[in-house]
This record gives structure tokens, sequence and C-alpha cells, in this order.
């Protein structure tokens, strides 16, 4: 299962979830990922929530900078859903990556993103 950098022994269940203009670069590079692995793109809450019940999803990446929503709430509510999930921050801030670690999150990524960065991420699970 290779797609480029993206090698990886286990076929990944992987969710985006975010409005489009945040999550667009990220959804760019998961195109590649996509081909060896399934890769999901919800904008909204109640489509990632019916989504995540009963599935197995390996990792989710969510936005950080949405002002109109609380990633901690939503990353909350996703890990009730899904026990166990690993939730990856995105975010331009850097200051955001000292929060997802308080937030016992499983990792972060700043935007733009580096094809390395994810990697690397990936690589973790």
């Amino acid at each position: 299962m290779c797609a480029g950098l993206f090698c990886l022994e286990k076929h990944m269940k992987i969710m985006l979830y975010g409005k489009p203009e945040s999550i667009s670069e990220a959804e760019r590079w998961f195109g590649w990922v996509a081909e060896s692995h399934e890769v999901f793109v919800f904008q909204t809450l109640p489509t990632a929530e019916r989504h995540l019940i009963g599935r197995e999803v390996n990792l989710v990446i969510m936005d950080g900078d949405d002002d109109e929503t609380d990633w901690r709430y939503i990353a909350d509510h996703f890990r009730e859903i899904n026990p166990g999930l690993r939730i990856v921050l995105l975010s331009r801030s850097a200051d955001q990556s000292v929060r997802a670690y308080d937030a016992d999150l499983f990792d972060y990524l700043l935007k733009p993103v580096k094809k390395k960065q994810l990697q690397r991420v990936l690589s973790k699970i």
C-alpha cells in the first residue's frame, strides 16, 4: 500500500473535518494518500458524527482555525462517539500545538501542511 512518500503497512481510514477553505490544502495532500487509503471529508458536524458511529476510523484531522466552533468541544465529542480515536489538529498557529497537547490530541499539523509533516503523523499510527 504505497502512495509516494505515504508507504504504510496498514490500510488507513482517515477523516478530514472542517470548512472547505480551511482544509482544502490538506485535502490536496490527502489526494495522494487516497491512492492507497480511504479519505473522507466532512464539512458539518452532523455528517461527521454519522460517519463515526459504528465505523472504524484510524485518524481524524480537524481544522483548529475556525472561529465559529470550538475544536476542543468537537474533539471531545468525536471521542465520546468513538473512544480511542486519534485526532490531529490542523492550524496556522504554532501556539495551538500546546493546546492540542493539553487536550490530549494525537498530534498537530501546522499550515501550510508539508508532505514530510503528514508522513511523520501517519507513520506514528
